[in-house]
Order: structure tokens, then sequence, then C-alpha cells
């Protein structure tokens, strides 16, 4: 292990090392100036003039341009610190996140650095990375859930049309039924018309007979 300065704790660890769980200081009574991680990735954003997505003005679609931001790689170390030059692995690379969130950047400048490697080497500091990809996955759930409620209220409005449909129906069939039955009616009143004015001209005919 080097220590990077006289002032400052820290350094770089070689080799294989192996806990069983990293513990990180968090206590907020250690930190000050605590903001929403969303206003950062917001200023983030704008600072590399991103612009707004339609439909979004709640800041999550700049959270969604970080994210788009992120490039996973995998990648193989030139010389491996783990003693194996084949094994791969998954990462990002410092100088794409650096373009972007800067703060979850460290340059080291030590003097102690193995042969073919350089002084100012770049890192990550994935506990931080950890947060932003925190927060953009809340945004999405938040995205998500907005678009299920509309998807339901749509589907609401739509069972409420199918009801109201079926009542149209239903109110139809009845007055198509009122309609078959009345013209069967009419039917009926003009048979017995034609009746009554048969019998009334065989009466007729008979009268005249009769004189």
């Amino acid at each position: 292990m080097t220590k990077e300065s006289n002032t400052v704790a820290g350094g770089i660890l070689h080799g294989i090392w192996r806990s069983d769980e990293t513990i990180a200081s968090s206590d907020e009574r250690l930190k000050t100036n605590i903001k929403p991680l969303q206003k950062r990735l917001d200023a983030a954003a704008l600072k590399l003039g991103v612009p707004a997505e339609p439909g979004h003005d709640d800041g999550n679609d700049k959270s969604n341009w970080i994210l788009r931001q992120l490039r996973p790689v995998s990648y193989n170390y030139k010389k491996d610190p783990t003693g194996n030059n084949n094994q791969t692995r998954f990462g990002f690379i410092a100088q794409d996140l650096e373009r972007v969130l800067p703060e979850v950047i460290r340059t080291t400048n030590s003097q102690h650095d193995n042969e073919g490697e350089p002084a100012d080497r770049k890192a990550v500091v994935y506990q931080d990375l950890i947060a932003v990809l925190a927060q953009t996955s809340k945004n999405h759930q938040s995205i998500i859930e907005e678009n299920n409620d509309k998807i339901n209220a749509h589907k609401k409005k739509l069972e409420d049309l199918r009801d109201e449909s079926s009542k149209v129906k239903e109110e139809t069939d009845k007055l198509n039924g009122s309609k078959d039955d009345m013209q069967l009616r009419i039917l009926t009143l003009e048979n017995h018309l034609k009746l009554v004015t048969s019998q009334l001209t065989k009466a007729a005919s008979a009268m005249s007979a009769i004189k």
C-alpha cells in the first residue's frame, strides 16, 4: 500500500485482496453541504448543453441523458494486478466518466508507481457512481409508475366506454324489439281491417240483392 501524500489519507493496493465486507463511512454528522443528487445531475447535463426531451420537465430527461453517457465495457489489463493476464474485467473507462461526471474520478499522483504505469492514473470512485445509478433508476421507476397510472386511467376509460356501449346496445335492442312488435300489431290491424272491409262489401252486396 502506498500513501498518496503526507496530508491526505489513502493509497493504492496492489495484488490480490479479499474482504468479507467493506464498510464506508457515511455518517450524516460527518457531512456538510448535503443536496439532492438530482440537482447535481441536472447541473452536469445543463453544463454540457443537454436539451430537454419532449414530455419531461422534471429532470428525468437529464438523468436519462447521464445514464446514456455511461459506457460499460469489458477489458483486460495490460498488466493484470491479479496476476492473471487473461482475466476479463467489467467496468467503465475513467476518461469517459470524467467528461460527464468528473466528481467520480480521482487522479493519482504517486511517485512510487510500478514500472510502465503512468503516475497520473485515473480511477473511478465506484461508491459514488452507485449513487448516480440509484438516482437514475429511481427516476426510471417514477416514469414507469407515471406511465402505469396513465395506462390504468386509459384502461378505466376504455372499460367505461365498453359499459356505455353495452348499455346503448341494450337500449337499441329494446327499441328494435318494440319496433318489431309495433310492426306486428300494425300488420294484424291491417289484416283485421281487410277482413272487416270484405265483410262490409259482402253485406252491401246482399242488401242490394234484397232490394
